[in-house]
């Protein structure tokens, strides 16, 4: 990927801190009517619904992200260390503050290591506006919120290991195929006030079709990696997946592909010190643009390693069979459980049940483990079906891969193994902590 290459370095100087946005708190359901009514309409664009095209069975019928087909809830990558901010995204490698138990009425922090604050991005409405909220991690109360760019072909949030750093990709306005940049958001210790600054780095130039499908800093907070999506023909099924590093401190940017595969990446997340890249990689997509099928993995790419090929990333577990297909996911560290969202649906006929489940999959053999949520969905043709299966997500875990945001179809966290319910925000997009 080529964007933006020309502005990487000035991505080490940040502008003057902005001004906090004030605003109302935002409430609402996952079910909310406002929430599914953006949802429906960002998922189905201007289509109807077409007549369906006879093709394979296989582990889901679900389109890529690409133009205005894409996934609403986006998944994320989350929980990725950075330090301390020092210039643009480069940030000092340290170690987080210690974090202690707050005397009574004060905010409170999790039990063992959960990071204070986790941030949401959510479109209310019809607008487009995308709003950063701040929340407490316990109970989820919104804390503050600020206005955070617009929806794109780009919708995601990666954060620090203080917690009180996030950096967004989002369209820079409210336009058919606006750039998408980037967003530098501070969070006050207290959670309550926060600064957004945009970040000189254009991942997509205005009027591409491609679309970033997920965004990850390294630990060190000296590489940014960009899931892509390349779209040639944005209204024909026929993506290629790319995984683009760039250098924020003066080194060559990388690409990783897989010619003749059509393919997507997604949910990227740094592992191993930095040096590897977990990742949702689907693949081998037959089909047509309103349903396809096609193999689902969650991989490891050594960045280290000689090569730019992404088939020549370790699999860590596959899709399909008992499992379902996995549309998102979240790895942790060595052989911690694999917590993933899975969907099956029936592999013919225009209308059915689809079957959602969050899930924790065993690093060692693929196989499910434990079931945190589960859902079933009447739908009738494929829009329906794309609406559906996209309301169960893996959004993000922390840096210790011990805590994870996930819906299905609620926004819920998992802690060691249990699943807490937490408040919805209306038209939620993507979320970190």
């Amino acid at each position: 990927m080529k964007y933006g290459q020309d502005t990487v370095d000035r991505v080490r100087s940040i502008m003057a801190p902005g001004n906090p946005v004030p605003g109302d708190v935002l409430s609402g359901s996952q079910r909310d009517p406002h929430r599914q009514e953006t949802h429906d309409r960002i998922l189905a664009g201007a289509w109807t619904d077409p007549p369906r095209a006879p093709g394979p069975g296989g582990p889901g019928g679900r389109r890529p992200r690409g133009g205005r087909a894409r996934r609403v809830i986006a998944p994320v990558a989350a929980g990725l260390a950075v330090a301390g901010l020092v210039t643009g995204l480069t940030l000092a490698a340290g170690s987080p503050a210690p974090v202690r138990r707050p005397a009574a009425g004060a905010l409170a922090t999790a039990d063992r290591g959960m990071p204070r604050f986790y941030v949401t991005l959510s479109s209310p409405g019809q607008s487009g506006r995308i709003y950063a909220q701040v929340h407490a991690s316990q109970t989820g109360q919104v804390l503050s919120q600020v206005k955070a760019g617009f929806l794109g072909n780009g919708m995601g949030i990666s954060a620090d290991r203080s917690g009180r750093a996030f950096v967004i990709d989002a369209a820079a306005k409210d336009a058919t195929h606006a750039r998408i940049v980037l967003y530098l958001l501070r969070v006050s210790a207290d959670g309550r006030s926060t600064t957004l600054t945009r970040l000189p780095l254009v991942l997509l130039p205005p009027g591409s079709p491609d679309v970033v499908d997920g965004i990850a800093v390294s630990p060190d907070g000296t590489k940014l990696a960009v899931a892509l999506q390349v779209n040639q023909h944005p209204n024909v099924v026929n993506p290629r997946g790319e995984i683009v590093v760039y250098s924020l401190a003066g080194g060559p940017t990388q690409t990783w592909t897989a010619p003749g595969d059509k393919a997507v990446p997604w949910d990227p997340a740094w592992t191993g010190g930095g040096r590897y890249l977990t990742f949702v990689w689907q693949d081998q997509i037959t089909g047509t643009q309103w349903f396809f099928t096609g193999r689902s993995q969650v991989r490891r790419l050594d960045t280290a390693a000689p090569g730019r090929d992404l088939l020549a990333s370790q699999v860590l577990v596959t899709g399909g069979g008992p499992v379902g297909y996995i549309q998102a996911a979240s790895a942790g560290p060595a052989d911690a459980p694999i917590i993933a969202a899975v969907f099956q649906v029936p592999p013919t006929g225009t209308s059915g049940t689809a079957h959602m489940r969050l899930v924790a999959l065993s690093a060692a053999t693929g196989a499910v483990t434990q079931v945190f949520a589960h859902y079933a969905a009447r739908y009738a043709g494929q829009v329906q079906e794309g609406t559906a299966v996209a309301g169960c997500q893996v959004l993000g875990a922390d840096p210790a891969g011990q805590h994870t945001l996930a819906v299905c179809p609620d926004l819920a966290r998992i802690d060691h193994g249990v699943l807490t319910p937490l408040p919805n925000d209306s038209g939620l997009i993507a979320a970190a902590w």
